[in-house]
This record gives structure tokens, sequence and C-alpha cells, in this order.
């Protein structure tokens, strides 16, 4: 498909070409009724070059060739005649009135320019070279016909070239300085378009008056489809975020169940997958909040104690697993500005998707850093690592490297708890390595810490 083209690039193309012919037309009439244009005298130069390229050498002297040319444009024009001269006298093939005249004639007429002859009959006279010698065409009932527009144009159009070019020229420069101007606002509006994303849906883009008023309609139709979509998708919300609320009390009473089951292999698998289904509502719940109230993350939370929580907790049933968990900070305190909710429920998914994959006996590292702007929580398993083309998409929501594995929300749910505080969660894996998750959350602004 052909990219589409530049409306500025159009506009300046019409308005130029526009503009060129208006000039050009309004030349035309002014040199049409200008009295400083003579079309005889035109005509007459017109005829100088068409009765010069009929003259030739023939039996040692200079004729008048009746050729094509020369009979085609005497015939359209009635009262037409020509000589040329040599020496003052008429050659062969001059028009015989006008050689008559010549000869007749009592006073000497000039060689050059307009002249009358004694009767008050114009007529032009004009020197021009022909080989070795200089001849002179004379011409009487010059009349301007369409044929003569050659002669027309080569004679004025490099003096109107000279005369309304550079005036064209910035003419064009100023179109183009204009348009451009003139397209700035929608150039503007473009940029408030491109920048709203699923978090901005209440920004609205300008409509202010810099906008031409061809553009306001389509901006009034983005604006009022913006609010429909926030309007609908806020709907989707809130019923995640009830539907996760309502969800709450069946899985805690599911777990106070499992736990009334005598110990066994079945007792430990269902309190799993009850931990894991716990925490899956929690990220809905934490997701939900921060989308309803950005203003959650402007808490502070210290993720050194936050990830050591989230280890406590889940140590016990790691450790009826057969795995173990160590953990290991070197910063004291890692202040960042959050919901500690949504953080502990991030970790947790991530920590818990760990354990899932960690040989039995092997044990699950987990880390806080700091960084030069942030800090990370590192969460390091010795699993069978995740293949480079797993990588890309892991984050998706509802991908799962196997269909008995979840759902397939926890990561896509953990990475958007992670954008909402300006943060990033990323993998590095190799396989038959195992695998480290890193949640990367920037510090809070100075003063604040």
């Amino acid at each position: 498909m052909s990219s589409p083209k530049s409306l500025a690039q159009r506009l300046i193309k019409g308005i130029v070409i526009a503009q060129a012919v208006t000039l050009t037309v309004w030349v035309l009439i002014v040199m049409v009724v200008s009295p400083y244009i003579s079309y005889e005298e035109l005509a007459a130069f017109s005829a100088k070059q068409v009765v010069a390229s009929a003259v030739e050498m023939r039996d040692g002297a200079l004729v008048v060739a009746q050729t094509g040319d020369l009979a085609e444009y005497v015939q359209r024009r009635p009262g037409f005649a020509f000589a040329v001269l040599v020496a003052g006298s008429p050659i062969e093939g001059s028009s015989p009135e006008l050689a008559g005249r010549w000869a007749t004639s009592a006073a000497p007429l000039p060689i050059s320019g307009q002249f009358r002859f004694a009767d008050g009959l114009i007529g032009y006279a004009q020197q021009l070279p022909w080989r070795q010698s200089t001849v002179t065409v004379v011409t009487v009932g010059n009349q301007f016909r369409i044929d003569d527009l050659p002669v027309f144009f080569q004679i004025y159009l490099p003096q109107f070239l000279l005369m309304f070019a550079p005036a064209f020229l910035a003419g064009a420069i100023a179109t183009q300085m204009v348009v451009v101007r003139a397209l700035r606002p929608l150039r503007a509006a473009s940029a408030q378009a491109a920048a709203v994303q699923l978090s901005s849906l209440t920004s609205r883009l300008e409509r202010d008056s810099t906008l031409p008023s061809e553009i306001v309609p389509l901006i009034d139709a983005i604006n009022e489809l913006l609010e429909r979509l926030d309007g609908e998708i806020g709907k989707q919300r809130l019923f995640a975020a009830n539907a996760a609320h309502e969800l709450r009390t069946p899985v805690a009473v599911l777990g106070a169940r499992v736990e009334s089951l005598p110990d066994g292999p079945e007792r430990i698998a269902l309190r799993r997958d009850v931990m894991q289904l716990s925490t899956l509502v929690d990220q809905l719940l934490a997701a939900a909040r921060l989308e309803n109230d950005p203003a959650q993350v402007n808490l502070p939370v210290d993720l050194v104690h936050t990830t050591r929580q989230v280890i406590a907790d889940m140590a016990p049933l790691a450790l009826r697993d057969g795995r173990n968990l160590s953990f290991r900070t070197r910063p004291s305190a890692a202040l960042v500005l959050g919901d500690c909710d949504a953080i502990a429920s991030m970790v947790r998914n991530v920590l818990d998707n760990a354990l899932r994959v960690e040989p039995v006996g092997g044990t699950v590292a987990v880390q806080v850093t700091q960084g030069e702007d942030h800090f990370a929580i590192l969460v390091h398993d010795h699993g069978p690592g995740i293949s480079s083309e797993d990588q890309a998409h892991m984050f998706d929501a509802f991908w799962r490297k196997r269909q008995d594995s979840g759902a397939g929300l926890g990561l896509q749910i953990s990475r958007q708890i992670a954008m909402a505080h300006g943060g990033t969660i990323t993998c590095d894996s190799r396989m038959g390595a195992g695998s480290t998750f890193r949640i990367s959350l920037p510090f809070p602004p100075a003063g604040m810490s």
C-alpha cells in the first residue's frame, strides 16, 4: 500500500500552481491591452525571420525563394508585402508592389526601424547578416496572427521572467511558511492523540481557537470516542474489581477447608492451588485498585520489608514441598513510592512461579539490590529455563507454557503493576540454567524519601 501523501505538500503545490496560472493569465491580459506593446512591430519581426529563411544564393545572386512557409505566411495576411534589399536594391523574389515603391521613392528610406512612405503607408526595415553580406528585409501590411506567438514569447518571456520570477519565488516560499504554520495546531493535536494510553483515557485533545474550523469536528469526534472508551473500560475494570473482591471470601473458605483435611500429598497440592488462586485474586484486586485510584502508588513502601514478609508467608509451603528459600539484601532499606499490597502480590506471583519449577531440594534465591536510580528485586530459580521464543510472550495475557499451569494472567498482571509504579519486570533465562526475574522500581523523587 502506498504511503499517504502530505497534506502540506498538496496544499503548497496547489497554491503555487494557482499562483502561477493566475500570474500567467494576468500577464497575458496586461500584454494584450498594454499600449507599450506594438503587435504590428512584433509581426514585422516575425515576418523578417520567415522572409530571411527564404533567401538563398542562385546563379551567383541572392534571390527570395518561394518556399512553402513563406507562401503560407503571405496567404494568411492580405495586404502583406516584403522586399529584400542588397546594396539598397530589391532582389529577385521580392513582392513586386513593394519593390516598385522602393524604386520610385523620391527620398531615401531608412534601412532600419519603422518608416513611412510618401502616401503614409507604414513599413519596417530590419538589417541582418546573411553569410558574408548584409541584407535588409522590408515589410508592409504586417498583421499579428497566432503563428507569430513564438516571436512574442521569444521577445517578452525573458523580460517577464526577470521581472516576476523573484516575486513568484518569494510567494512560493511565503506560501510554504504559511501552510506549515497553519498546520502546526493539527500536528500538536496528532501528538496529543498519540500520547493517549489506557491509563490516560480521561485526557482529551485540546480544542482552542488556534485550531482551524475544518479540524474541530475531527477533534470533537476523537474526544467523544475517548469518552466512550473511558466509560466502557471503566465498566470492565469495575467488573474485574468486583469479581476479584467477591472471590476473596470463597477462596478464604476453600483455604480453611483445605487446612481441615488430614495431612498428605493431596492436602499439600490443594494448599498450593489455593495459594496460587489467592495470589491471583490479590493481583486482580491490586491492579483494579491502581487503575481506579492512581494515587495509591504515592505511598512509601520498603521493598526489603515487603519482600521479607512475602518470603515468610510462603516459606512454610515451600518447605513442605521440599524447596528452600534464601534472602539477601544489600541495602538495609529500599524505600519506593507505591502500593504495598500490589507490590507484595507481584513479588508473591514471581516467587510462586519460581517455587513451582525449582527442583526438589533446591533453593530459590531472592535478593534486593540498589542501582543508580532504582531498587531491584531478583528472584532466581534452578528450573529448566525458558526459551527465548517463550520469553517474548510470557508477559502476554493468557499465555501459558503448559495447559495445566494456571490461567496465564499472573505475569501479565505483574507487568501492569510494575508499569503503574513506573518500573519494569524482566526475565533472564537460559535453557538448563534456570531463570532470574527482575522487578525494578525507581527511587522516589528527591525530598520524598
